[in-house]
This record gives structure tokens, sequence and C-alpha cells, in this order.
């Protein structure tokens, strides 16, 4: 393994524990991977907090490698894939501090109309 400087600090140990073995296994048992890109990271990042979850850069990679091998047709569009978020984004603020967020100031007497706007924008995007 070679060392590597990413955002998805969790996945770039040179050294990972038991990684020759789940090497080994991913060659015995054809099990798939894929690389993504730093921007790539960034907006699945941004996919899943759309969608409700806050997850760390590490995490996130999941999203956009089952999207590219399903581009390849490597994992059918007909099977089921369940993505383990299991990478909080708390655990990884830096990121997230670098990219452009989008905030909406509420209040207690405004609330109502404060989340109808916020979905309104919500309504029109894809995820």
């Amino acid at each position: 393994f070679a060392d590597f400087k990413t955002i998805a600090e969790a996945i770039s140990s040179g050294n990972p524990a038991g990684g020759d073995e789940i090497v080994q296994k991913a060659h015995r048992y054809g099990w798939l991977a894929e690389d993504v890109t730093e921007d790539e990271i960034i907006e699945s990042q941004r996919i899943f907090a759309r969608a409700g979850f806050f997850v760390e850069p590490a995490t996130a990679t999941s999203l956009r490698a089952v999207k590219k091998l399903r581009g390849q047709g490597k994992i059918d569009s007909n099977q089921t894939v369940v993505l383990m978020l299991t990478g909080s984004g708390l655990k990884d603020m830096d990121v997230i501090r670098t990219q452009p967020q989008s905030t909406v100031e509420c209040s207690i007497k405004t609330i109502k109309a404060d989340i109808s706007r916020i979905m309104n924008r919500l309504k029109d995007q894809t995820y």
C-alpha cells in the first residue's frame, strides 16, 4: 500500500489494519473496487446531505464508486446495493468548512414559512 493524500483521511493509511488480508479476499471472492476523485467525494457528501445524511468524506466515497460501477455495467441496474454510512460528518469537519454552505436564518415565529421556503427550494433537486 502506498501513502497518499486525500480529503478522505479515514481511508488514506498506507498500512491499513488487515489490508493484505482484505486484498486477498477481494481477489478470491471477486469483490469490486473503484476509485473516486476529490471533487466526486465532495459532491457525494452534498448528495448525502440533501438526503439528510451528514457523512465524512471516506463514507461519501461509496456513493460515487457504486455509481461508476453501475455505469460500467459491473453492478446491474436491477441489483440492490446497500451503503453502510458508518462515518459521521462530525468525525471530519475540515472538508465541510472549506466548502460553500447555504444557510437559512430561522426564528420560532417564522419557522413554518422558513421550512416551506426550504422545501420549495429542494423540490426540484434530484438525488
